[in-house]
């Protein structure tokens, strides 16, 4: 059936006297923050009717704007700005739109690009709406993690001149338009310990906000783009993943039984794979091998993602980046497939790396090489036994199949855990 734009349900309508007699019996529930005028000719006409009439039409919005929940609708990437590889400053955000937490439309209609130390505060902003009054140490000095976000504001503009509204009033002038506008600003990241370098206070930040579900320190009045780190008012880095999340309902788990949102979970994998990107550019900028424990640099693991190629020695059989405790095998699986294979095992639980000893021996992963469809069959039969310390051949074959992967990454999934023992059989009578 084709929806019929004219054929629209009315909105139920009560008599005051009705609705008076429901309101008694409390089987009516008025809502205060939605009331407009009642138009008709030979009314007189105030600014604060019409006023009246945009705050509740904007209310409406709002209270749709929840109903989708808070996060990025679409662009708003954040960047840092580089000159010969290093930063210079900058920080630039593509045009998009989102909803803050609120249910607040926030459009940013070109890209930016401004000075980190010409970014205020959110305090400063709310000084400037007169809801604060905090004083902010200077930009130079700001050290620590901060959350940049975009906060809906409005301003007015446009004076022109208004006619008495008494017989002995004067003439007067009032701005004329609003003018709805983004304001970029910056809010102080919660830690608990606020210590380390700034790269250990990132592994912290993710290991609070993946694996302990911890909000992030974002308002409902702002939407909040990009975690940053500031050294004397000097940018660091720049990690997006750990605050940003795409519009989706919140809905995290299944008839009551607590689980990760899809946005929670989608950042993780993000937030991860630009994070394992950084340590391996910093590592190879340093001099340092590409091969390294993962506690080095992650307090925590999504439960799929990249490693790097030197994280595993096919031909000794041995792989460094997990913890010993963690089973670890090694597959094949075709490439058309990984993107599914990936998608199912992002609803299992992150990888705890704080945990150890037998708190992490239930944990196994699935290092997995992506191969061609055409070549699977040719290439299993090649690999043999799993067992990779079967034959040298067998070997040989292995490390030839890790050799041709492109990127030089590899995949690992979690595997799950439930494996049904002790059953007992319930026949129906």
């Amino acid at each position: 059936m084709s929806f019929d734009p004219t054929n629209v349900p009315a909105r139920g309508t009560l008599s005051s006297e009705d609705a008076g007699a429901l309101l008694a019996k409390g089987a009516l529930v008025a809502d205060d923050r939605r009331v407009r005028s009642t138009y008709f000719d030979g009314r007189f006409l105030t600014a604060k009717d019409l006023t009246r009439d945009q705050v509740h039409f904007l209310t409406r919005q709002a209270d749709l704007g929840r109903a989708i929940g808070g996060g990025v609708v679409s662009g708003l990437v954040v960047d840092m700005g580089t000159v010969r590889g290093r930063s210079d400053g900058t920080i630039k955000i593509s045009r998009g739109h989102g909803l803050t937490l609120g249910g607040e439309i926030v459009v940013l209609g070109k890209d930016v690009t401004l000075r980190v130390d010409g970014i205020p505060e959110m305090q400063q902003i709310d000084a400037a709406l007169g809801l604060a009054r905090i004083p902010n140490a200077p930009t130079r000095t700001r050290t620590g993690l901060y959350v940049l976000a975009l906060r809906p504001v409005e301003y007015t503009t446009n004076p022109v001149a208004s006619y008495p509204t008494s017989l002995d009033g004067g003439r007067s002038t009032h701005d004329a338009d609003i003018v709805e506008a983004v304001a970029i600003t910056l809010l102080p990241y919660p830690e608990r310990i606020a210590t380390g370098t700034l790269d250990e206070r990132r592994s912290r930040a993710a290991h609070a906000i993946f694996v302990e579900r911890t909000r992030p320190g974002t308002r409902e009045d702002a939407l909040a783009l990009a975690l940053v780190a500031l050294d004397h008012g000097a940018l660091q880095w720049i990690d997006s993943f750990l605050v940003r999340r795409e519009v989706a309902q919140e809905q995290g788990n299944i008839l009551g039984v607590s689980g990760p949102s899809r946005p929670l979970r989608e950042a993780h994998l993000l937030q991860y794979d630009a994070h394992l990107s950084d340590v391996l550019e910093a590592r190879a900028l340093m001099g340092r091998g590409q091969s390294f424990p993962a506690i080095d640099h992650f307090l925590a693991l999504p439960p799929a993602g990249r490693l790097p190629l030197a994280a595993v020695d096919v031909t000794a059989g041995k792989q460094w980046f997990f913890p010993p405790e963690v089973e670890v095998s090694l597959s094949v699986v075709p490439d058309d497939e990984l993107g599914a294979v990936l998608d199912e095992a992002a609803h299992l639980p992150p990888i705890d790396l704080r945990l150890q000893g037998v708190a992490l021996e239930g944990a196994s992963v699935i290092v997995l090489i992506p191969v061609p469809r055409a070549q699977m069959d040719e290439m299993t039969a090649t690999l043999g036994p799993a067992d990779l310390a079967t034959t040298p051949q067998n070997q040989a074959a292995w490390a030839a199949a890790v050799a041709q992967t492109s990127g030089g990454s590899l995949w690992f999934v979690r595997r799950k855990n439930f494996t049904p023992k002790g059953v007992l059989h319930l026949p129906y009578s």
